[in-house]
Formats: C-alpha cells, sequence, structure tokens
C-alpha cells in the first residue's frame, strides 16, 4: 500500500507504491475500490496523492484520445457517471492531468477548462485538492474544489486551479486506469469528516434516508 519515503540498507530513498497494471480497455472498471456508507455523510476535506503512468501505445492513445485515459483518482458516486477527480488526458501530442465531474466523466471531451497540467510518462507528480464546501454561492454553487500538481522535476500549475465539482458526499475512491497502461501511487492522504451544519447543500442521494 502507499507509504513514506524510507531509507534501504545502501542509505537510498526507496518508495512504496502501489501498481496498477492494465492490460487491455477496461473502462471504468477494475483497479483497487474503498467504499464507505453514505448514511455516514462524509465530506472530502483534503486529497494528497503522488502518482506516475505510463502509456505503451502513445501512438495510438494520440491519434484517438477520447479513448484513452490513465492514472484515475475517482471519488463519490458509486457510478462512474456520478464521480469526481483527477486523470491523465492524452491529446494529439502530448498527456493532461484533467479534473472530471458528472456534468464530463461519462465522455472524454475534457476542455481547457478542467486541465490543470501538462503531464508525461514515467515521471512522479504531486497533486494537492482542496475542497470548500461553506462556498454556498447561487451564481456558481458549484465551483469549490482547488486544484494543485508539482512534478519531481520542478514544473507546476502556476496557481491552485479552480475547477467545477459537483456536492456529493465519500461514498467510494478508485484507483484504476481506463486503458492499457500502468499506474503507479504513493502517499495518498485523504482528509474527511461528517458533514455539518456550516457546510453546504449536499447531494446525498435516495440511500440517505434524508427525505
Amino acid at each position: 500500500m502507499a507509504g513514506s519515503p524510507y531509507p534501504s540498507s545502501k542509505g537510498v530513498t526507496v518508495r512504496r507504491y502501489i501498481e496498477i497494471n492494465t492490460n487491455g480497455q477496461s473502462g471504468h472498471g477494475g483497479g483497487l475500490v474503498k467504499t464507505f456508507d453514505v448514511a455516514d455523510r462524509f465530506c472530502v476535506r483534503e486529497l494528497n496523492y503522488r502518482f506516475r503512468f505510463t502509456d505503451p501505445n502513445p501512438e495510438a492513445s494520440h491519434a484517438d484520445p477520447g479513448q484513452y485515459g490513465f492514472a484515475y483518482f475517482a471519488m463519490g458516486g458509486v457510478k462512474a457517471a456520478d464521480s469526481i477527480g483527477l486523470f491523465v488526458y492524452p491529446t494529439e501530442s502530448g498527456y493532461e492531468l484533467t479534473w472530471f465531474n458528472p456534468y464530463n466523466s461519462d465522455t472524454h471531451d475534457e476542455d481547457d477548462d478542467n486541465a490543470i497540467m501538462s503531464v508525461a510518462p514515467g515521471m512522479w507528480y504531486d497533486v494537492s485538492v482542496r475542497f470548500d464546501w461553506a462556498h454556498d454561492d447561487e451564481y456558481d454553487p458549484d465551483r469549490f474544489a482547488s486544484v494543485a500538481c508539482k512534478g519531481e522535476d520542478g514544473t507546476f500549475n502556476p496557481e491552485w486551479r479552480q475547477v467545477l465539482c459537483s456536492r456529493q458526499p465519500l461514498t467510494v475512491m478508485k484507483l484504476y486506469n481506463y486503458s492499457p497502461g500502468v499506474a503507479h501511487y504513493s502517499d495518498i492522504q485523504v482528509n474527511y469528516s461528517p458533514h455539518t451544519p456550516r457546510d453546504g447543500y449536499v447531494e446525498w442521494g435516495p440511500d440517505s434516508g434524508e427525505e
């Protein structure tokens, strides 16, 4: 499982990580899944993790980006269409760490508003996501997640990127590849706590017991 760096007997830092190796077109299935009880009404407060990815067939993924996606970190609804999170989206010439939400998770037609940062295969990236549940704006009620990313080569997005995000309880976390490839995850930290009166409206769903 994910963990912090620790020194080896030779004094070299070794990092433990989760590896997900996908050989076929898995869609939104497979990978690792952690579920939560919707009745607990957990809200994600902050997410931090490290990842890297490989693309064994870049010619195919760049030629048809909509059929490929790597290193997903999905949260929220059990159904893929109800999830929020991040994944690596291949473009015609590169790769973008991209935010997704229920408004666009059924398609891979990502636009510039969701692109966080250009990334490259084989390099580790540190990702941080902050959620502001207290933000309630009748003109823009869902824009309350901010994302930052930094590569081990020093590249980073210049500021926290605000993204459109639906208000859903934490019911599931998934790590997976949408298409063939290898994804590594490390140093995963998910901070969450029960919903409070200070938090904004949440779409609890039909199984929450809330009228």
